[in-house]
């Protein structure tokens, strides 16, 4: 599967939204897990791989040329408007998926799988606990929104600073640390 780069959005000095559209979108099924993610394919810088492309096409390359995998959490699922979105932690050149996003422009393409995942909320329970870095920032809000009115999340997050700081709204009682 793979889909176009529609927008990008820096959140932070470290964060970065892509929005994915086209492409083969319109085969996308949705889970409702809110950890749910995709397994997406970075090409190295050099790499003569274009998106789409099959996999037995790689097997003749040599391993420094062949797409990197990497997992990221789908921010959130439009079905109406088949947009996904992707939040992305960039520091500098560093990896493949943050330089990627970082380098990101509309019409580029990024093939990936998916999606899996597994958590969803339980109504039952009178409060969540949720805790994690910025690269856990995309499932902790997607978990937060799917929140009702009447529930409690208590959150840890860890980031850089208050400048890395992004907003993560929710219709429940929200305690962000």
């Amino acid at each position: 599967m793979y889909a176009e780069v529609q927008t990008i959005k820096r959140l932070s000095p470290s964060m970065i939204r892509v929005v994915l559209s086209n492409g083969t979108l319109d085969q996308f099924e949705a889970t409702s897990a809110t950890d749910a993610y995709i397994n997406a394919q970075f090409p190295p810088e050099g790499s003569p791989v274009t998106v789409p492309f099959e996999r037995g096409d790689l097997d003749r390359l040599p391993s420094e040329l062949r797409p990197r995998p990497r997992r990221f959490t789908i921010r959130s699922w439009d079905p109406d408007q088949r947009q996904l979105a992707i939040d992305f932690v960039a520091h500098g050149d560093d990896g493949y998926a943050g330089a990627w996003a970082q380098r990101a422009k509309p019409g580029d393409r990024l093939q990936f799988s998916g999606p899996g995942g597994s958590y969803q909320p339980s109504p039952q329970v009178d409060w969540h606990l949720l805790a994690g870095d910025e690269s856990a920032l995309g499932a902790i809000g997607a978990t937060l929104e799917r929140l009702p009115t009447g529930r409690r999340a208590v959150v840890f997050a860890v980031v850089d600073g208050p400048e890395h700081e992004i907003e993560m709204p929710s219709q429940a009682e929200v305690d962000l640390v």
